[in-house]
C-alpha cells in the first residue's frame, strides 16, 4: 500500500537509496531507514529488485560509516583537542574513549548500528577516538632464536 503512494522510477531508486543510507550512516539527519523500508516495499511490488536493494543498502552503509569515521577522526577530533576552558576535561574524556574503543571498538560499532539515535554518531565517535580500522591478531607467533 505504501509503495502505491510513491512513484519512484527504477533508474533513480537505487541511487536515491544509496544516497539516503550513506548520508545517514555518515551522520546526516536524513531518513535512510525510511528510504530502505520504501525500497523494500517497491521491491515487493516488483518495481525494484530485492537482492539489489539489499546490496545497495549494505554498500551505502559501509561507505557512509567510513565517511563518518573520517569526519570524526579529522573534524571532531580537532574540535575536542582545541585549547580552551575545559581542555583538561575533554582530554580526559578522549583518553577514556580511546581506552574504551581499544577494548570494545568492533562490538560498539556493530551494535551501534541498531539504535537509531546512536547510529548517527557511532562512526564519528570511533573516528574521534582513533579506533583502529583493522584489529591486529591477538597472538603474534614468536620466532625461534637463532
Amino acid at each position: 500500500m505504501l509503495a502505491s503512494l510513491i512513484n519512484v522510477p527504477t533508474g533513480i531508486g537505487y541511487p536515491l537509496l544509496f544516497a539516503f543510507v550513506a548520508a545517514e550512516s555518515a551522520g546526516a539527519l536524513v531518513p535512510g531507514e525510511t528510504s530502505l523500508i520504501v525500497a523494500a516495499a517497491l521491491a515487493g511490488q516488483g518495481t525494484l529488485s530485492l537482492p539489489l536493494v539489499i546490496a545497495v543498502a549494505a554498500g551505502a552503509a559501509i561507505v557512509g560509516d567510513n565517511v563518518g569515521y573520517v569526519i570524526g577522526r579529522r573534524g571532531l577530533r580537532r574540535l575536542v583537542d582545541r585549547p580552551g576552558r575545559w581542555a583538561a576535561g575533554r582530554r580526559q574524556l578522549v583518553e577514556r574513549g580511546e581506552e574504551f574503543f581499544a577494548r570494545h571498538g568492533s562490538p560498539t560499532v556493530f551494535f551501534g548500528r541498531w539504535p537509531p539515535g546512536l547510529r548517527v554518531v557511532t562512526s564519528w565517535l570511533a573516528g574521534a577516538d582513533r579506533m583502529r580500522r583493522k584489529s591486529p591478531s591477538r597472538r603474534t607467533p614468536r620466532r625461534a632464536p637463532g
